[in-house]
């Protein structure tokens, strides 16, 4: 190779790969020589080859190949044919060399393909294929054909499977043979594939039922006796073409083939009597699509036959019987399955190469004929939990008719071709449904959103293909349980077409449907539909609450017969032109219905139970409250229905009897779900599209809302095990009062010009309850917060970063007590120390800090770890006590008497003030008006700088306006009174 192909030597690296690659790769061939023509060389030894990234150079394994090509031909054509070789510049074809090995499965596969690859001949424009494109056919025909084997009771014969005809139909084959086929980024030739695949068709390749007969099948050993007697496939199954080698009695006459570009009826399939049935119903589609002048020309063969094969795995694989049409029904149809995506998703796979898309003409002609013969009619989802497999010899097949067009035909109107319209029919109310009442009333509903969207929200009504895609996918989810509403004693049909409209689900089951596989249903539809189904009522239904406890509903049932369009603003009933008699409304002037504010609505959109009542009532003041205070303009109305629908989701859900207070708490609250994430992932599930995220300013808001009032004081995961689930209609929600906001509030009264007061660091801000565990904890951190400042931060801690290691030492400090026998004590673990040195109280604060993309600062982590390894955290085995530990009570005593680590007066550790001018602060008890405390709000700029460290002076600046979100760094004038039976210590004075 170095001599006669490289003119330079190997390199040692190269060399050195292949020696260690041949000893493996070696045994599978019959002779070094053969192993050299094979890409499994130097596969292998490209794993030796530098690192793992890197490839084998081409230029060595191409002169390889053919100084191993060369020599092996020598041996079996003249010495001039392979000097004529070796001096052309065309690569060597139609070579029959024997590539496998000598097992007689090896042998037959490797009989065929030379079979095949010589009648390719006659597709490539009478070009033989390229010897190393044979092989490596050869290669991969040998990994998968012949595997397997199946008996076939009906004919009492053994099948064995995959077939070198089916593989041919199949990617996986090409695939394999790609890697094979000269370098590795080498394509195996798309004519090659087009070729044998035609050719795998006319040798009956597609009437393989491989997945049918996969089931039941048992390994096929290489020696098996059907190898012996196999015979070469027949072409067309009239003519058994000559084949040089072959036996003489398969020798005849071939015929004349007749080539069809278009529009092809050729058969594809099996002999079965389903197979039969689907191929001829497709004939009938696709002849259709022509002479109903949905398509210019007929189909390519190519997509005919993809179509076909992708039929027979889909179509009419299930049966089940109808008591109340007293019919067996065998789904789904082929009209179902050209309007799902599924049936051209398989398609692709078997047209021309993997990288081309199925025409979306074709689709989009199809889906269309699919409706119109009945195809969206089939409950396929329903029927299916009843149903059984159905067998292909069914009698049903025999006597089945071709479709029969619907009842209810489109108009010629809407069946002219889409450029003479000059754009996409829209705004159509044709039937695409079935008669059953529970279908009606869904079609029925869905064009009264469509006119209603088209007439005042879109610019221009809604597309067709969008409104079929909408009523097959709302016909998929809506009305299909009931539910028995013990308080108002009657039955609810749920979910309705409105909350159907709020769901995400119902959106991606419609774009399925919808124009081609990759085309996405548009954002402004969905926007528009989810606004009316808030509108009308759909985010009241608690489906949630309903599913546990429902039934399956039937098409039939008697609620359908009644049912009456949906009420927009819950107030105005409009009309909606094609409506039937006994549905309409009462006449008279319908009132006039006033759009809803693009921001700050309080219009209701939950339910009417006291919980969700009490639910919106909350939010509706927490809203009004961030509107005032921390936000520059009052939250979204798309943002306050998410924050509703979330927040109905999660919050009030359990309820516990606290014995210590006396009292049954409800929980979580509506302030404790705020400082939680969940209830803004939930949200942001329901605001704008998917791919919007809710803002960040709202979240921040909301959250510093959420723990002013008194979220964060919920022992939420300490109550949950011992809870119990609580009712809507719970006697709680009707007498529960609004969230009291803190005793203390902080109100500021400016002299004369406002001045620099904190940057909202070192902040003691009561955050937790008033339990005695709860201000142990809250007294130790400050402690740890102010020792910190000065030996380890030059700055003090930000008051974010304060709360958020409160809120955590609160979910894992002292909540179990240990009895240590050798000293007679009761020891309560962990303590805030021994936290301060673990890493989860870091990650729950991190949960707290900020938004959730911002990392707790690694300089408090350090700072907090060297005090609590200096407070003694590290001496705790908390390993070892925790085995033989007991829950610890909030109130146990302990609490009244533990010493608090590093008591520094907060006089000494606090710096004093900076002022320029007198700012007089007032601390006022709340219910108490000593002056407007509203401020003006500054940019979403400054907020973010103040947040992130930014420029002092606009942090400064920031803190000017007694933002509730952020703790004021003035200290009380005022403490909580210790509990009477405990003397208060010094040392708790900061609390």
């Amino acid at each position: 190779a170095e001599e006669e192909e490289l003119g330079a030597e190997f390199s040692d690296e190269a060399a050195g790969a292949l020696v260690k690659a041949l000893p493996i790769v070696a045994g599978g061939f019959p002779s070094i020589v053969e192993c050299l023509m094979s890409g499994d060389l130097y596969e292998e030894a490209e794993k030796y080859y530098y690192d793992e990234g890197d490839e084998f150079p081409l230029k060595y394994s191409s002169a390889l190949k053919s100084i191993a090509i060369t020599m092996h031909d020598e041996t079996e054509f003249d010495p001039n044919e392979v000097a004529d070789v070796e001096e052309s510049t065309e690569p060597p074809r139609g070579s029959i060399a024997v590539i496998l090995g000598d097992t007689p499965r090896q042998k037959v596969i490797e009989k065929e393909i030379d079979f095949f690859c010589k009648k390719a001949v006659e597709h490539l424009d009478g070009l033989e294929m390229r010897s190393e494109a044979i092989k490596a056919l050869k290669i991969g025909a040998n990994r998968i054909c012949y595997k397997k084997k199946f008996y076939d009771a009906e004919k009492d014969k053994f099948v064995v499977f995959p077939s070198v005809t089916r593989a041919l139909l199949e990617h996986e084959i090409y695939d394999i043979a790609q890697k094979k086929y000269y370098g590795l980024k080498d394509e195996f030739p798309l004519k090659y594939i087009s070729a044998l695949r035609s050719l795998a068709v006319e040798a009956g390749g597609a009437e393989e039922d491989t997945d049918e007969m996969e089931g039941m099948a048992a390994d096929c050993e290489s020696t098996d006796g059907f190898f012996e007697n196999k015979r070469l496939p027949d072409m067309a199954y009239t003519a058994r073409l000559e084949f040089m080698g072959t036996p003489d009695e398969l020798f005849e006459k071939e015929p004349e083939p007749e080539v069809v570009t278009r529009g092809s009826t050729a058969k594809v399939l099996g002999d079965s009597p389903r197979q039969k049935c689907i191929e001829r119903e497709l004939n009938f589609f696709i002849k259709k699509a022509v002479d109903d002048e949905h398509l210019e020309e007929g189909m390519r063969d190519e997509a005919i036959k993809a179509l076909k094969i992708a039929a027979g795995k889909f179509a009419y694989k299930r049966k089940m019987y109808d008591p109340a049409a007293d019919v067996m029904r065998i789904f789904p149809s082929v009209a179902n399955c050209l309007i799902d995506g599924s049936v051209y998703e398989e398609a692709e796979k078997h047209y021309y190469d993997k990288e081309d898309d199925y025409p979306l003409k074709y689709i989009s002609a199809l889906r269309s004929l699919g409706v119109e013969l009945g195809g969206a009619e089939e409950e396929v989802e329903e029927w299916d939990a009843v149903a059984m497999d159905c067998e292909s010899v069914d009698g049903f097949f025999d006597t089945k008719p071709l479709p029969q067009a619907s009842e209810f035909e489109f108009s010629e109107h809407n069946m002219m071709d889409v450029e003479e319209e000059g754009g996409p029919t829209r705004g159509s109310t044709e039937k695409i449904l079935g008669d059953t009442p529970r279908q009606k009333i869904i079609e029925r509903d869905i064009d009264f959103f469509v006119k209603k969207a088209g007439e005042d929200h879109l610019e221009e009504p809604m597309r067709d293909e969008a409104i079929k895609a909408l009523k097959t996918a709302v016909n998929q989810f809506a009305y299909k349980k009931k539910y028995y509403d013990a308080e108002n004693d009657k039955f609810i049909i749920f979910p309705s077409v409105e909350a159907c409209l709020i769901d995400q689900a119902t959106y991606d089951a419609a774009e399925k449907k919808y124009y081609g596989l990759r085309d996405e249903y548009p954002l402004k539809y969905i926007s528009v539909l989810r606004s009316l189904g808030v509108e009308t009522g759909g985010a009241e239904e608690d489906t949630t609450d309903m599913a546990d406890n429902a039934l399956d509903c039937e098409s039939t049932d008697g609620f359908f017969e009644n049912k009456r369009l949906p009420d927009m603003y819950r107030t105005a009933r409009l009309e909606f032109m094609g409506m039937p008699d006994e549905l309409e409304y009462q006449e008279g002037p319908a009132p006039e219905v006033e759009k809803p504010e693009t921001r700050g609505t309080t219009e209701k959109m939950l339910g009417d139970t006291p919980r969700q009542k009490c639910i919106e009532r909350e939010l509706d003041m927490i809203i009004k409250m961030a509107a005032e205070d921390h936000l520059d303009d009052a939250m979204r109305d798309e943002a306050i229905k998410g924050l509703k629908i979330a927040a109905n989701k999660l919050a009030y859900k359990r309820k516990m009897y606290d014995a210590a207070a006396d009292v049954i708490r409800v929980f979580p609250s509506v302030a404790n779900c705020l400082i939680d994430g969940a209830i803004y992932e939930e949200a942001e599930k329901h605001y704008y599209d998917e791919d919007d995220e809710y803002p960040l300013k709202y979240i921040s808001a909301l959250r510093s809302i959420g723990i002013e009032l008194g979220g964060a004081e919920e022992e939420v995961e300490e109550w949950d095990p011992v809870a119990m689930d609580c009712e809507s209609v719970d006697g709680f929600f009707d007498k529960k009062p609004l969230p009291q906001q803190s005793e203390f509030e902080w109100e500021y009264e400016d002299e004369d010009e406002e001045e620099e007061e904190d940057d909202g660091r070192g902040s003691t801000a009561q955050i937790l309850g008033d339990t005695p565990r709860q201000k142990l904890i809250e007294a130790e951190v400050n402690s740890f917060v102010r020792k910190s400042h000065g030996e380890h931060l030059e700055d003090e801690m930000r008051n974010e970063a304060i709360k958020g290691l409160k809120i955590g030492a609160n979910k894992i400090a002292y909540k179990k007590k240990f009895y240590d026998a050798e000293k007679d004590i009761f020891i309560v673990f962990p303590s805030v120390a021994w936290c301060m040195i673990d890493n989860d109280i870091y990650e729950v604060a991190e949960e707290h800090y900020y938004q959730k993309e911002d990392e707790f600062p690694l300089k408090y982590t350090s700072a907090m770890r060297s005090l609590g390894i200096e407070a003694g955290g590290a001496d705790e085995d908390v390993d070892h006590m925790m085995e033989m530990a007991m829950d610890c009570e909030s109130t146990d005593g302990f609490f009244a008497t533990k010493a608090i680590p590093f008591a520094v007066p907060e006089e000494v550790a606090k710096k004093p003030k900076k002022k320029k001018k007198k700012k007089k602060v007032v601390v006022k008890k709340k219910g108490k008006k000593t002056g407007d405390k509203k401020k003006t709000k500054k940019g979403g700029d400054d907020e973010k700088k103040s947040k992130k460290g930014g420029d002092d002076a606009a942090a400064k600046k920031k803190k000017k306006t007694s933002n509730r979100s952020k703790s004021p760094n003035t200290k009380r004038s005022k403490s909580p009174k210790p509990p009477k039976s405990t003397k208060p210590k010094k040392r708790h004075s900061t609390d």
